[in-house]
């Protein structure tokens, strides 16, 4: 699985959303008006440690929450940073995490034609190549 769909996995089991009702990866359906979004892009280059046998990859993603109300939006995409921010270990769909770090707090990202307003923040992922 990828990183995006793995942190997606976690924000679900933190009560924080439902995959694919308003919860997503790698993109922002037209509808519901309230979701969260989990993107990958980029990130470090791999570390490699004994030899080649150890390999901790570095991807980067983008949280981030669609609501109508700023407010709420700012509330929801807050408690996950909360969560996400410092969270350390721990094996999701079968891949080893090591460290997630905000790199920054939430921030207004965008306010759409239909007046929704989205906050993100952006997330650097220590994990086990899987």
């Amino acid at each position: 699985m990828s990183a995006a769909f793995d942190v997606a996995t976690v924000i679900a089991s933190l009560g924080m959303g439902t995959l694919r009702r308003d919860l997503f990866v790698n993109r922002m359906p037209e509808t519901p008006d309230v979701c969260t979004s989990v993107y990958e892009y980029g990130g470090r280059p791999t570390d490699f440690a004994m030899g080649s046998s150890v390999a901790v990859e570095h991807p980067s993603l983008q949280v981030a929450v669609r609501n109508p109300d700023a407010e709420a939006a700012y509330e929801a995409i807050y408690a996950i940073y909360k969560r996400l921010d410092g969270h350390m270990g721990g094996t999701v769909n079968g891949t080893t995490y090591f460290l997630m770090t905000a790199l920054q707090p939430p921030f207004k990202l965008d306010e759409d034609v239909s007046n929704r307003v989205t906050f993100a923040f952006n997330l650097h992922v220590r994990k086990d190549r899987s």
